[in-house]
C-alpha cells in the first residue's frame, strides 16, 4: 500500500538506513506468490511511506513523515476491512533509524494492529515480556540494508583468505561519537589503540574528538575578543572539513544526502552572538570532555593515524578481514548496521563478530534473554552463540585486556565451526537483487518473521489478548557471553 517513493533522493536505496526502500523492492513486485489484490484478502499490508528517508535525509520535495502518517490513518481501505469474526489485517511500516528520528505518530497511541519493523527496542523489559503499557510487543527488530559490495551479498569468498593462526586477534573500527553523546566507542578505543594484535581505525575520531584538544588552551579563554569571532567558527575545520551538503539533516555523511542542494559552511559552535558566548559554548564543550578523562596530550596521535588510516567501505571490510574477530558496539544512541555487516563478513570467512551487549552495563549483573532483542533480529529462531561472541558493556568497558585473553582461548576447530555457522545465516543478514523463496535474503527472511507476527497478533487481537512473550532462542547466552 504506497504513500510516497523515494525518487527525491536517488541515491537513498543504497544507503544501509534504507530498509524500508530494501524491503519495498523485496516484497511488492506483482506476481510474487504472496501478493493479493485488496486489503480484504491480505493477512498482512505492508505500507510504503518512506519514513525513514524523510528523517535521514530530509530532503525537500517530499510530505513530512507525520502528514504521510495522516494519510494512513485516514484510509478507509487499511481500516474498515474488520468483520465479527475476524479483525482487520495487521499493517506493517518500516521506521529504520527511529531513535534519532522519533515516531511520525509522536505522542499519539499507535494503533493495535500496526507491526513497527525497527532498528531497536528500546522499552523496559516488562513491555518487551508482557505488553504493559506500551507497544514494544508490535515490534520486530529488521536488519539495516546492507546491499554491497556483490561478493558480500551474493557468498563469495574475499581473497586471499588469511589463514586464522596468521591473523592479528581483533579489529575495532568506524565512527567514534562525541563522548558526551555516547561515550561507550570512545572507552573501547581508549583501551585498544595501543593492545598488541589489534587494529583501530575511525574516520571521525580526529573530528568529533581530536577537534578539541583546543581546550588545552588558555589563550581564548583569558581573552576571547582578541582570540575573535573567526577561532570560534573555525577552530574545528582542520580535523572536520568545512563544509557539508545542506540537506543532510541527521546523518551528515550519508551517501543518501547526495540530494540537489549547495553545500554550506558549518560553524564549529553552531550560530552564536558575541565571542563571549561562543567562549563560554567552547567551555561547556570542554568540561564534557574531561568528565570522560580524554587525554589530548597522549591520545591526539594515535586519534590522528587511526583516521589517516581510515579509507573507504572496501578498505574497511578487508582490514576486517585479517582479524580473527571483530568488534561491535553501538555508537550514537541507536543501533549499529555493521551488527549485519560483519555477520556477513563473517560468513564471508572474514571475522568473527564480538558483539557488546549494551543493555548489561554495571557490576555483577547477568545478562537476561531479552537483553538480546534490543539490537539483533531474529532472535526467535537464532541462537546467536552459534555464530558470534558477546562481552558485557560493563566488562568491555572496564577491561578489555581480559577480553583479548578470553579470545586468545578459542581453538581454530571453534572458530571453524562459527565461520561455517556464519556461512549458512549469511543470506538472512544481506539484501541482494534476484532473491527468491528457494534462495532467500534479508528481505524474505523478515517477510516470514512479520506474517508469523501478523497471524499472532491479529489471533490475539480476536480473542482479546493477552500478547504473549517474545521466546528467545539462545535463552540468556550464557555459553558465548563474558561477564
Amino acid at each position: 500500500h504506497k504513500y510516497q517513493d523515494y525518487s527525491i533522493a536517488i541515491n537513498w536505496p543504497y544507503d544501509v538506513f534504507s530498509t524500508e526502500v530494501a524491503l519495498q523492492r523485496s516484497w511488492a513486485h506483482v506476481g510474487l506468490p504472496w501478493r493479493v489484490q485488496s486489503v480484504a484478502e491480505a493477512d498482512l499490508v505492508f505500507i510504503q511511506a518512506n519514513f525513514s528517508l524523510q528523517c535521514v535525509v530530509g530532503a525537500s520535495g517530499a510530505k513530512s513523515a507525520r502528514s504521510v502518517w495522516s494519510d494512513v490513518l485516514s484510509d478507509l481501505q487499511l481500516w474498515s476491512n474488520s468483520s465479527i469474526d475476524l479483525p482487520a489485517p495487521p499493517k506493517a511500516l518500516s521506521l529504520q533509524y527511529s531513535q534519532h528520528c522519533g515516531t511520525p505518530w509522536q505522542s499519539r497511541a499507535l494503533p493495535n494492529d500496526v507491526i513497527v519493523l525497527t532498528d531497536q527496542i528500546k522499552e523496559t523489559k516488562d513491555c518487551l515480556t508482557q505488553g504493559k503499557g506500551c507497544s514494544s510487543w508490535q515490534k520486530l527488530v529488521t536488519p539495516f540494508a546492507i546491499t554491497s559490495p556483490l561478493w558480500l551479498t551474493s557468498g563469495g569468498v574475499p581473497t586471499p583468505r588469511i589463514p586464522w593462526n596468521l591473523r592479528k586477534i581483533l579489529f575495532f573500527g568506524g565512527h567514534v561519537p562525541k563522548p558526551y553523546l555516547e561515550p561507550l566507542r570512545y572507552v573501547l578505543w581508549k583501551q585498544l589503540r595501543k593492545m598488541n594484535g589489534v587494529t583501530t581505525q575511525s574516520h571521525t575520531i580526529n573530528c568529533t574528538i581530536n577537534a578539541y584538544s583546543v581546550c588545552m588552551q588558555t589563550f581564548w579563554r583569558q581573552d576571547p575578543e582578541r582570540t575573535g569571532a573567526d577561532f570560534f567558527r573555525t577552530f574545528c575545520h582542520a580535523a572536520c572539513g568545512s563544509t557539508r551538503k545542506a540537506g543532510a539533516n541527521v546523518i551528515k555523511h550519508s551517501a543518501a544526502a547526495n540530494v540537489n542542494e549547495p553545500e554550506q559552511t558549518v560553524p564549529c559552535l553552531g550560530y552564536f552572538g558575541t565571542v563571549q558566548e561562543a567562549a563560554s559554548r567552547l567551555s561547556k564543550r570542554c568540561a564534557a570532555y574531561q568528565r570522560y578523562r580524554v587525554n589530548f596530550a597522549s591520545e591526539s596521535p594515535d586519534m590522528i593515524r587511526d583516521t589517516a588510516r581510515s579509507g573507504n567501505r572496501t578498505q574497511f571490510l578487508a582490514e576486517a578481514a585479517r582479524h580473527r574477530f571483530c568488534l561491535v558496539a553501538q555508537g550514537d544512541p541507536g543501533n549499529t548496521a555493521k551488527v549485519m555487516e560483519t555477520v556477513a563478513l563473517g560468513g564471508a570467512g572474514g571475522c568473527i563478530p564480538v558483539f557488546v551487549l549494551f543493555n548489561v552495563r554495571y557490576r555483577g549483573h547477568s545478562p537476561k534473554p531479552m537483553d538480546f532483542v534490543r539490537d539483533y533480529p531474529y532472535v526467535q529462531w537464532l541462537d546467536y552463540c552459534e555464530i558470534a561472541y558477546f562481552v558485557t558493556a560493563f566488562v568491555a568497558g572496564s577491561d578489555m585486556q581480559r577480553v583479548l585473553k578470553w579470545l586468545e582461548r578459542v581453538t581454530p576447530e571453534e572458530a571453524e565451526a562459527k565461520l561455517r555457522a556464519l556461512q549458512e545465516v549469511r543470506p538472512a543478514f544481506v539484501f541482494r537483487t534476484g532473491a527468491t523463496i528457494e534462495e532467500p535474503s534479508a528481505g524474505e527472511f523478515t517477510l516470514s518473521e512479520t506474517c508469523l507476527k501478523a497471524k499472532k497478533l491479529r489471533h490475539e487481537l480476536q480473542l482479546g489478548g493477552p500478547h504473549q512473550p517474545t521466546i528467545i532462542r539462545g535463552g540468556a547466552h550464557e555459553r558465548c557471553t563474558l561477564h
